[in-house]
């Protein structure tokens, strides 16, 4: 052989071996910027969620692996439509071993289960619920732990708790659906209504940097057991499509474009209504999308058609979003302007061609109101008895046939308007229009407290009847005014109005007293049924007036304060600090009150300089009730009731001895807790005690008092 020739073999074989390392390479890691598969599973959020749509692929035709006990999944997902369970795999290696894996999401919370078993470790991991958002969820099972990503983050590791980690590789694998026996079973409640991408399965834990580039879209890794990019997938109702993978973590601008005419003022309360504020362009670019939406709509083609969310009052000529005070400088102002007058300091686009104009912010110019789109904050509807809180989840989304936005509920109740100012509820699942109402201007949404008429029974709620819900952006501690705007709970009730409407000072009770609340029956004992109740007694001196040893009397100031708990009333909107938890006159008539009696006043010398009853903070507030319209917040039932009594007395002297003896005789109590003796003053000795303890306390005094029963 010529050394020639030789040369060229040995080149050809090297460059044999560098294409197929560079293809193993390319079908493990992918490359930047190259297309995935995304795979449709009933995205339309007006059709219901079916049972037979899914895709499908048979274990048993990978060749890497029998079975693994190491191994990674990781899958892409994106939410149209929640149903009770969005299931994002499931894979059966039995008819009866349905469950060796499964992924799926519920109320917030990411399960995974491995042989049947839910790991540990993701137990407490909340994910918060979010529509038409790309979300990465990873698992990762190696030699020593179980650890889960989602989007990139490490949320939870820990041991894994399965008493088998053989999983084999033969069975079926489903994206879409869960199943309940061995590739059937399904169900319209636990699924994946959306898109789904980028599932893959590797024989190895993956490390955490591998997850976090999948997760950002830095390259496309392809598993070596199963990728979606790579095999050909049983497709049952479902479609396919290709996109760059770049788009998959692409944030773009968003917004919801209003087409009723509204001031400047107006727009902003309407934007912060929905948890928003109005929008305005970052750039050139996206103020042509905006401008292009415009004009898709008649009303917003008067000479100046839309607002924007930018305003120099900060800085004469520097112009900041509303939103987040970013500075805006690629801006597309119409010829002479801004002319710089110093109080013009907001924005309206122009209709003709898109351009920017300053005008006072005050100004009485009517235009429609884009509103940025805030994936992230919901609307929550309540008043309906939801089983889930994610089941009250709400988003502003697309544009009816009338022209206006639209309200979408997370698992397919939708809002919309109708003719003559009617607005409905209808659920896209049974194809039904649930409730109705019925709104008195088209500048007004159904945001707020609102009344609705029920067409269908709803909890305990008949057809025909009306019903109080409300739809805004407030969150667990937050209160919400009767016009949809968010306050702090704090602030509720504190004799300060907050709210625009001052709603939250309406109705600032702190005792909610249920129908069968019976007045005249002392609560029971919460530490023992089996025991009368146990109050707590606390008696202060606070001066001595008058002692008169002729007259055999004395004349005292004191503090009585009782307390005890009352478990049958609920205790709304209470305070750390005991005094900013008074009750009203309304509220104390109805409650159950200990009595207090003296047998040893002089000529019934009982002067009551004040009382008061108050309620006692024990605990923090309970978890709110997320269908509650009124937004309250609850305390524990073991709180107390605090009773202080401001007493001035003229009492009687034993005869025999310088001891006072002071007795409070409770008539509807039969058990008290005794209180320690005693106070010395001026070789007076004063004891406080209840008479029943008289002889075990103050053995001393009982000799030389003359009991009598009828103090008992």
């Amino acid at each position: 052989m010529k050394p020639r020739e030789a040369d060229i073999q040995m080149t050809g074989r090297c460059l044999l071996a560098l294409g197929t390392m560079f293809l193993s390479w390319f079908w493990i890691y992918g490359i930047q910027g190259e297309n995935v598969v995304i795979y449709h599973l009933q995205p339309d959020i007006w059709e219901p969620p079916r049972d037979d749509v899914f895709i499908r692929f048979n274990m048993s035709n990978q060749n890497t692996a029998a079975y693994v006990t190491e191994f990674t999944i990781c899958s892409r997902s994106y939410y149209t439509t929640l149903t009770t369970l969005q299931v994002l795999l499931s894979y059966a290696s039995a008819d009866t071993f349905d469950n060796a894996i499964m992924m799926y999401v519920r109320d917030g919370e990411h399960v995974f289960r491995y042989n049947n078993k839910p790991q540990a470790p993701i137990e407490k991991i909340k994910v918060p619920t979010v529509l038409r958002k790309w979300r990465h969820y990873c698992h990762v099972i190696d030699a020593a732990n179980y650890s889960v990503y989602v989007d990139g983050k490490l949320m939870a590791r820990g041991p894994v708790t399965v008493p088998d980690r053989v999983l084999p590789l033969n069975g079926s694998f489903i994206v879409g659906q869960e199943q309940d026996g061995y590739s059937r079973g399904f169900s319209r409640v636990q699924l994946l209504k959306g898109y789904a991408s980028q599932i893959n399965i590797w024989s190895y834990g993956l490390d955490s940097t591998t997850v976090e580039d999948i997760a950002f879209c830095k390259r496309n890794v392809l598993g070596n057991v199963f990728s979606s990019d790579r095999e050909e997938m049983e497709l049952f109702g479902a479609e396919r499509s290709v996109a760059p993978l770049s788009d998959l973590c692409r944030e773009d601008e968003k917004f919801i474009l209003f087409p009723e005419r509204r001031t400047y003022t107006e727009s902003r309360v309407l934007c912060q209504l929905l948890g928003s504020e109005l929008y305005a362009p970052s750039n050139i670019v996206a103020n042509e999308v905006l401008f292009n939406l415009t004009l898709e709509n008649n009303v917003c083609r008067q000479q100046f058609s839309t607002w924007i969310g930018v305003t120099d009052n900060e800085e004469e000529g520097v112009w900041r979003r509303v939103s987040d005070n970013k500075i805006i400088t690629d801006i597309k102002f119409k010829q002479g302007q801004p002319d710089n007058v110093r109080f013009e300091n907001c924005i309206n686009m122009e209709s003709e061609l898109g351009a920017w104009s300053d005008f006072p912010c005050y100004d009485a110019t009517l235009s429609c109101s884009p509103c940025e789109e805030r994936l992230h904050i919901p609307l929550f509807l309540r008043g309906l008895c939801m089983k889930l809180k994610s089941e009250t989840l709400f988003e502003v989304i697309g544009y009816s046939d009338k022209g206006s936005p639209y309200f979408h509920g997370y698992y397919g109740l939708m809002i919309t308007r109708g003719a003559n100012n009617y607005w409905t509820l209808f659920s896209t699942v049974t194809n039904r229009t649930q409730a109705y109402l019925n709104m008195s201007s088209t500048l007004i949404y159904p945001l707020g407290r609102n009344y609705w008429i029920l067409t269908e029974s709803f909890c305990e709620h008949s057809a025909g009847s009306t019903t109080e819900l409300s739809l805004s952006a407030c969150d667990d501690g937050e209160y919400m005014c009767d016009n949809g705007e968010c306050i702090s709970l704090h602030t509720r009730c504190d004799s300060k109005d907050d709210c625009s409407d001052e709603s939250d000072e309406d109705n600032c009770f702190t005792v909610k007293i249920p129908e069968d609340y019976r007045s005249f029956k002392p609560p029971k004992n919460v530490e023992n049924s089996s025991l009368s109740l146990q109050p707590f007694l606390k008696v202060e001196f606070l001066r001595f007036l008058s002692i008169e040893d002729v007259k055999e009397s004395i004349q005292i100031e004191f503090m009585i304060q009782l307390s005890w708990p009352d478990s049958r009333v609920k205790y709304m909107n209470l305070r750390d600090d005991t005094l900013d938890n008074p009750l009203a006159e309304s509220e104390v008539e109805g409650l159950w009150r200990p009595k207090i009696d003296f047998p040893n006043i002089k000529d019934g010398a009982l002067k009551l300089l004040g009382e008061n009853l108050y309620i006692l903070k024990l605990k923090k507030a309970l978890p709110s009730d997320f269908n509650d319209v009124k937004m309250g917040k609850l305390s524990p039932k073991f709180s107390f009731f605090l009773y202080p009594l401001l007493i001035q007395w003229i009492l009687l002297l034993v005869p025999s001895q310088q001891i006072l003896i002071l007795i409070p005789k409770n008539i509807t109590y039969d058990f008290l807790h005794p209180i320690p003796c005693a106070v010395v003053f001026e070789n007076v000795i004063v004891y406080v005690v209840v008479e029943q303890y008289l002889h075990e306390l103050c053995p001393c005094v009982m000799q030389n008092y003359p009991y009598s029963s009828s103090h008992a």
